[in-house]
């Protein structure tokens, strides 16, 4: 359950991966406008203008660095990108 939700400072974008026309895999930025906070934790789920996202894969921070929601973080998107084929066979190209 969400607690509250805060302005949210520019420079953070959700990303997901997405597939290009000749099979490269590149990353779709959408701005962060606001963070839900979940009531126990304290979690921060992004909210863009296309809505709250609970499932985000990454945010781009303002620094260029890469944070899982909870989990790991890379120093850059082309890093998380390789990750992201990784890991998941669906981006791969």
């Amino acid at each position: 359950m969400l607690q509250e939700v805060i302005p949210a400072t520019p420079g953070y974008f959700v990303l997901a991966p997405v597939h290009k026309e000749a099979g490269e895999v590149e990353a779709l930025l959408t701005p962060v406008v606001a963070w839900a906070l979940e009531r126990d934790t304290f979690q921060p789920y992004p909210i863009s203008l296309d809505g709250l996202d609970v499932d985000a894969p990454a945010i781009l921070r303002p620094d260029g660095k890469v944070d899982r929601l909870g989990r790991e973080s890379f120093s850059c998107i082309a890093d998380w990108l390789v990750d992201m084929q990784l890991h998941f066979p669906k981006y791969r190209n």
